[in-house]
């Protein structure tokens, strides 16, 4: 006789156990990148952010930045915990994406219903397995934004799906974690939808007005987080500087003329890391179009994983910037769909569904060589692990700098003010704001006029890389035309680590400060001053 499916819920021991496993796992798996000084900009801002808050500095006050105010939190909260270093983010990532895989497991395990219990448990580990594993690549390695508003969201859905979801104050209370999310990253607000769906066709209520009450007790809970950081923004009377760093300045981010990435580049990426879980997706559609799934609470699911995945995908392509790790938002219920698409398709489909982790296991390993062959090296047949190009011109640095003495990091590495505890002789530390044209106009400033602040301050040593991020086409030549002829008139190259280039101050008595290029010449080369 075959076992009877498996209907019950995932037991609060389950749970801890597939936590405990995918800790074990993702420590593991990450351990390699533990101490490396840097993964992504954003993550060092992020950090630098967090530290000046430490430091009793709020948000956007020493710092600009358009995200909201909750990655700087969760930062803070790790730096507080770990000391303000990079251990301390590489954990906050690895903490995260544990619990987020633990909550996609109990996803998918509640929506696999119709499998007996032994499967059912190796189904919702795969899937947890799945998203640890290609949480790897597209950037996922960095602390990047997505990987922390994910965990929310899925949180949120976990409770929307969950039996007893009828209940209100279960309600207000995946409205927090919503909020949570969006106070993230502000594009979780686009998964809305399929939350309010889930809400109201999961445990479906017997009076139709409590729909209405479920949405609004939901809602109150998911605008908590955003007034209460309005509130003490106004408290502080910072209001105006808050609205236009975190708010405005998204708004006129989305409104602009965003630079036109490689769509090509893209969808080839794309399909590297995870291809097959892209093939499930469209399975799934092909399933519940030509299928035509018979039952109700089946159907009910396809339709709101796939609503998750579209609504997702409008938030991964809102900034229309395309770059890798904003895919990571769209990483959990790809998982989810996934095992539930495999796990119907037959005797093949089971058989091959371990297989399909192949593909971001390999995407995987490839950007976990990248983040760490730059700190290893060969010495007569042994391996050497040593400090990656960042780290050792901090180091440099650290050896020569005196008390009074600051530096500017022009467009390399944030971190290096961490490492080197400086403080920043600018708001704009993040490079892109000041050396590409979209993001001047997002922050609303004069790049080449803040550059020209920068250096009457006379900073002892400047730091550059030779392969600027920033693309020909979005490039704001005339601050590069300014650093240029301030570096030649004023500094020499004292040291190069990799493409790390620092420059030293010759002489400050003889300090030339060339005049201010023209602006208007984003994205076409000038000739710097004679």
């Amino acid at each position: 006789m075959n076992p009877a499916p498996s209907t019950q819920t995932l037991t609060w021991r389950k749970r801890f156990a597939f936590a405990g496993w995918f800790m074990v796992i993702m420590l593991l798996v990450r351990a390699p990148t533990l101490f490396r000084s840097v993964l992504d900009w954003d993550e060092s801002l992020y950090l630098l952010m967090a530290k000046q808050w430490q430091a009793g500095h709020l948000p956007y006050t020493t710092i600009w930045d358009n995200k909201p105010i909750g990655i700087y939190a969760i930062f803070l909260v790790f730096q507080e915990i770990f000391g303000a270093n990079v251990a301390a983010i590489r954990l906050a990532t690895t903490v995260f994406v544990t619990a987020n895989a633990t909550f996609v497991a109990a996803i998918s395990y509640q929506f696999l219903q119709n499998t007996v219990a032994p499967q059912r448990s190796r189904y919702a580990a795969f899937a947890g397995i799945c998203y640890g594993v290609a949480s790897l690549s597209n950037d996922g390695l960095a602390a990047n934004t997505e990987i922390f508003m994910t965990a929310f969201t899925t949180l949120a859905m976990l409770l929307a799906v969950a039996p007893g979801s009828q209940s209100l104050r279960r309600n207000a209370a995946c409205g927090l974690i919503f909020g949570l999310a969006v106070m993230t990253k502000y594009v979780a607000i686009f998964e809305a939808p399929a939350l309010a769906f889930a809400l109201l066709y999961f445990n479906r209520p017997t009076k139709k007005e409590i729909y209405i009450r479920r949405l609004l007790a939901t809602a109150t809970g998911g605008i908590i987080p955003m007034l209460a950081t309005a509130f003490v923004y106004a408290d502080l009377g910072q209001m105006r500087l808050w609205w236009h760093d975190s708010v405005i300045s998204n708004i006129t981010r989305v409104a602009a003329n965003v630079p036109t990435p490689n769509i090509g580049a893209v969808i080839t990426g794309q399909l590297m890391n995870w291809l097959l879980l892209y093939v499930a997706a469209l399975m799934m559609i092909v399933q519940i179009v030509v299928k035509q799934k018979r039952d109700q609470q089946s159907y009910n699911t396809y339709v709101f994983v796939l609503l998750w995945l579209g609504c997702g995908g409008l938030g991964v392509y809102a900034a229309k910037s395309f770059y890798d790790h904003y895919f990571l938002q769209i990483l959990p219920v790809l998982c989810i769909i996934t095992v539930l698409t495999y796990a119907s398709s037959g005797w093949i489909g089971r058989r091959v569904l371990w297989i399909i982790v192949a593909f971001p296991v390999l995407a995987g390993y490839h950007a976990l060589a990248q983040a760490v062959a730059p700190m290893i090296s060969m010495n007569g047949g042994h391996i050497n692990i040593q400090p990656d190009a960042t780290e050792r011109a901090a180091h440099d640095l650290n050896l020569v700098l005196q008390q009074d003495q600051h530096i500017y990091v022009f467009d390399d590495q944030p971190i290096i003010y961490n490492l080197t505890h400086q403080s920043p002789p600018t708001r704009y530390i993040f490079p892109s704001v000041l050396t590409t044209c979209f993001l001047e106009k997002v922050a609303g400033i004069d790049a080449v006029l803040e550059v020209q602040k920068i250096f009457a301050q006379h900073p002892a040593y400047v730091i550059r890389t030779l392969y600027p991020a920033s693309a020909e086409t979005n490039r704001n030549y005339a601050v590069y035309a300014f650093v240029n002829e301030a570096l030649h008139d004023n500094y020499h190259l004292w040291k190069q680590e990799g493409a790390t280039q620092i420059f030293q101050l010759t002489s400050n008595a003889a300090f030339r400060l060339p005049r201010k290029v023209h602006a208007g010449t984003c994205g076409h080369p000038v000739t710097a001053n004679p």
